[in-house]
């Protein structure tokens, strides 16, 4: 992946925050409503699959449900529901050691209302999806080759 490639996905999503933003500064909105709702998929079959995914291990279990809880303060986002919880599970089936992850996620808003109707259409989350998946370990890799260092969120 290219320098001009990166550097022309991070403007676009740039650009539309900055679209985004300017729509929440001129329009009264509730954001914490957003975050009291849970959609019905976000549910603890779907956290299984994100820490069997993330250990790569098919025999991990949950060892208890999980809690989720807004993800940000009030009106502290705009583009987003944003949620967070702590996964205690265990690998290797029953036997293992309980580990606990500390998660957030952040999802398109999916009820009706402003927000839902501004990013409906929107390839947003679908660009920073790809900024997180292969722009920013591309930028760590190239980073790590000249001996610097860039951390950011899996």
């Amino acid at each position: 992946m290219g320098l001009l490639k990166m550097l022309s996905v991070l403007k676009s999503v740039i650009a539309y925050c900055a679209l985004l933003a300017r729509c929440y500064w001129n329009t009264p909105m509730e954001y914490s409503k957003d975050e009291r709702t849970v959609p019905k998929w976000l549910n603890d079959e779907f956290f299984l699959d994100v820490i069997r995914e993330y250990t790569r291990d098919d025999r991990a279990q949950l060892c208890h449900g999980c809690k989720l809880r807004p993800g940000t303060k009030h009106g502290e986002h705009f583009a987003s529901v944003m949620y967070r919880t702590t996964i205690h599970y265990r690998t290797g089936g029953k036997r293992g050691r309980e580990t606990s992850l500390d998660v957030i996620m952040k999802i398109k808003p999916f009820q009706d209302g402003l927000k839902k109707e501004i990013l409906e259409d929107s390839d947003l989350f679908v660009k920073e999806m790809y900024v997180y998946s292969k722009v920013l370990p591309e930028m760590a890799r190239r980073l790590g080759a000249i001996g610097e260092t860039l951390n950011f969120p899996r």
